[in-house]
């Protein structure tokens, strides 16, 4: 190797270092900055500093009541004197079977807080039924009706509908 390449390779070594060095730098302080911009960004977005505007009187927080339960009224039984009722509670239809003659208007009368559905499942009829309420409907034709709940699928019960009744 010659004098000369070796002054070469050293100032080049020197450059180049010194090169490194000041990319480092700049580095770290573009980070500071960085690091800087993004604290007064959060500041400012986050409210850090009160704010001087307004009329100069401090807010006053109302009061709000507190709530209290109200409690949902709980339907009261009743039934039919002519026996020909279905009471529908704790989510079922009783009795489960009821027989009736032609010609007999039977009532259903929610008991349970919530709306149920009397719902034929031949379409004879179907009604909505909500807490406290009734749907009546009156067989003209004797047969079987199976019918059920639409919102509440497994309650399910019957209705006996025949010419005479049999003599117990």
């Amino acid at each position: 190797m010659f004098n000369g390449e070796r002054k070469c390779s050293a100032v080049f070594i020197h450059t180049h270092c010194r090169r490194r060095k000041r990319n480092a730098e700049d580095i770290s302080i573009y980070h500071d900055k960085s690091l800087a911009v993004g604290f007064f960004v959060l500041l400012a977005v986050c409210g850090g500093a009160p704010s001087t505007t307004g009329t100069g009187t401090t807010p006053t927080v109302a009061p709000t009541a507190t709530p209290t339960a109200n409690p949902t009224p709980t339907p009261t039984p009743t039934t039919a004197s002519s026996g020909n009722s279905v009471s529908i509670i704790s989510f079922s239809f009783r009795p489960k079977s009821l027989t009736v003659k032609v010609g007999t208007k039977v009532t259903w009368t929610n008991q349970d807080n919530v709306t149920h559905t009397v719902t034929a499942d031949q379409g004879a009829f179907n009604s909505s039924v909500d807490p406290g309420s009734s749907f009546s409907f009156t067989f003209t034709k004797a047969g079987s009706y199976a019918y059920h709940c639409m919102i509440h699928p497994s309650m399910m019960a019957t209705i006996v509908v025949q010419w005479r009744l049999a003599q117990s």
